[in-house]
């Protein structure tokens, strides 16, 4: 943006014949069963997982999420215009509501979130987007993903509803750090509350 405003245009004064690409993006988020404590399930034969019970969790996962993990619709919760955008728009709430779709009764145990970003066409004889994705469903970038692990999963079932607001700040130490807060609901199929839930991660 800093590039953008400088060299290329003031996004209050657009000139239309100058582009910023990738010019759009999204950011997505969906319910995963992806848990790290697995692993203390059976350490060389011991179950480990009494010591670390009540483990509440800050930061939050950049790392490959499991396709076969996710296990809700995908929800678009933030677009932004990159042609227009200003630095205070990286600082947002925004509300999302998924729905769990898996066929079996399973744990949901963290949000996976990624970013699509949209290289538009802006000649007469328009060709269709090109789209980078960081979804787990597709081949993996160096982008990976990033996983908000709740403290207590919540065993759930098809037709539940999840709703929430992520809340996204900078850091003000350090502006390459963010302050994440999700803050959701979830509902079984009868639309009756279950639980809901707090958290603060740092990305």
């Amino acid at each position: 943006l800093f590039a953008r405003d400088k060299w290329l245009y003031n996004p209050e004064q657009r000139d239309l014949q100058k582009h910023v690409f990738p010019n759009r993006a999204n950011m997505l988020i969906a319910a995963s069963s992806f848990s790290r404590l697995e692993y203390w399930n059976d350490v060389y034969g011991f179950d480990y997982t009494p010591i670390i019970e009540g483990v509440t969790y800050r930061e939050a996962m950049v790392e490959i999420a499991d396709p076969k993990d996710t296990i809700s619709n995908i929800f678009t919760f933030k677009k932004i215009d990159i042609e227009t955008a200003k630095v205070d728009d990286l600082s947002f709430t925004e509300s999302f509501e998924i729905e769990i779709n898996s066929e079996k009764t399973t744990f949901f145990r963290a949000f996976v979130t990624y970013f699509d970003c949209f290289f538009d066409c802006f000649v007469e004889d328009k060709k269709p987007s090109v789209i980078l994705t960081t979804s787990p469903h597709t081949i993996p970038t160096h982008w990976k993903q990033v996983l908000f692990t709740i403290d207590k999963p919540v065993l759930v079932e098809k037709g539940f509803i999840i709703q929430g607001t992520l809340t996204c700040t900078k850091f003000p130490e350090n502006p390459r750090e963010l302050d994440v807060c999700i803050d959701y609901k979830v509902f079984n199929s009868n639309k009756k509350l279950i639980t809901k839930g707090i958290q603060m991660f740092e990305v």
